[in-house]
């Protein structure tokens, strides 16, 4: 038996129904499809989430938003956009008002009567960067209980309140311990520079050999987005840029999603893929590297097995990536490594009675997010 039912939880996403989709009647097989999620589309399993079953159907009833869904498969995305788009739309427009995209004004739910909210280390620092504009992504850090923006923004500003000499080192040093057959130079334990979320245009050699696959596709609609001047693939956000003279470094963060394996336009093209390719693009002669920042590196992931792939054979990722080097392509794939949060945090989020009451409150939530091992 399948049970599909749209449901509007603010833990899970404050802003949209999700699709809550169960198998059998014992209750514990379950997931929950967030069409809307800031990356887009995410998919999270019973044991990714910290709301139980009943929890999340419980507080979906309470608040009367809780619907039967169509049997329309899952896979068919535009479908479900457009159907939770019109609850949405019927629903939550009276609960939730949305800044304009693009607009610099925004809601501060600081200074609102938003309630449990998550708290936030340096918050006037966040207020200033362009993930602020944006009410949604707001809404995702500020309380979500499974956001990874939270975790990477926090985790970030609590290490910058450390020592550079000490997790620095510290993050190379577990690169090489997850990938043995990584050397880091000397030139790269010079400190970098740390930068959150920069959004990042897809390389021009990427963009017109896509347009020229969607000219030959024989599909009329992507044929006439081939010819369309928006670009093919909009900008990457890459969770953290970290870079120094010798060395710029992409970073995706993942805490209970796994990766993207296609783009709108792309079905082959997926995250690792891409961020790998903005990376190489943007290096202008430094090393790249490319880390994941996870809670869990279980086999199961997408994650795990794609970087375990392009690693073991390097020539799996030169042939996605056909309009880079091969050898810088294989340099990068062979370097390739996972960390795991809490292995990278452990000596910043055990308590210290110097903590004021926002940094305990932090660790302490840190804690709870990054040491839910998985595995």
């Amino acid at each position: 038996m399948k049970k599909r039912q749209l449901v509007y939880v603010p833990e899970i996403n404050p802003t949209s129904f999700v699709l809550l989709f169960e198998k059998g009647a014992a209750g514990n097989s379950w997931s929950i499809r967030d069409y809307f999620g800031p990356h887009g589309l995410s998919l999270s399993y019973a044991q990714d989430l910290n709301l139980a079953l009943p929890v999340i159907r419980e507080r979906a009833m309470r608040s009367g938003l809780m619907f039967d869904a169509p049997t329309v498969a899952t896979t068919n995305c535009d479908y479900w956009r457009r159907c939770i788009t019109g609850y949405n739309s019927r629903y939550l427009q009276k609960a939730l008002t949305v800044a304009p995209e693009g607009s610099s004004e925004s809601v501060d739910p600081v200074q609102t009567n938003l309630m449990n909210c998550y708290p936030v280390l340096a918050i006037e620092k966040l207020r200033n960067h362009a993930k602020w504009r944006k009410r949604q992504d707001q809404e995702w850090i500020l309380r979500n209980a499974n956001s990874e923006d939270w975790v990477t923004w926090n985790a970030f500003a609590l290490l910058a309140s450390t020592s550079s000499h000490v997790w620095w080192p510290r993050l190379l040093s577990l690169a090489e311990e997850s990938n043995s057959n990584l050397r880091v130079p000397a030139d790269w334990l010079e400190t970098p520079e740390v930068r959150l979320w920069e959004a990042v245009a897809a390389p021009r050699a990427y963009e017109a050999a896509s347009r020229l696959r969607m000219r030959c596709s024989g599909n009329r609609a992507r044929i006439l987005r081939s010819l369309s001047a928006v670009p093919v693939e909009g900008r990457s956000e890459i969770d953290v840029v970290l870079q120094n003279a010798h060395l710029l470094v992409f970073v995706e963060a993942k805490l209970g999603s796994d990766i993207s394996l296609r783009t709108t336009h792309d079905p082959s093209r997926n995250q690792i893929v891409r961020n790998i390719d903005c990376l190489l693009d943007q290096a202008n002669g430094r090393a790249p590297l490319f880390l994941m920042l996870v809670r869990d590196a279980a086999e199961g992931r997408a994650y795990t097995q794609l970087i375990s792939k392009y690693r073991l054979d390097p020539t799996t990722l030169t042939g996605e990536l056909p309009h880079h080097s091969p050898e810088m392509v294989k340099s990068l794939a062979l370097n390739l490594s996972i960390i795991r949060w809490k292995d990278l945090l452990a000596p910043s989020i055990e308590d210290d009675p110097a903590d004021d009451e926002v940094t305990s409150a932090v660790k302490k939530e840190l804690r709870r997010r990054v040491l839910s091992e998985l595995e």
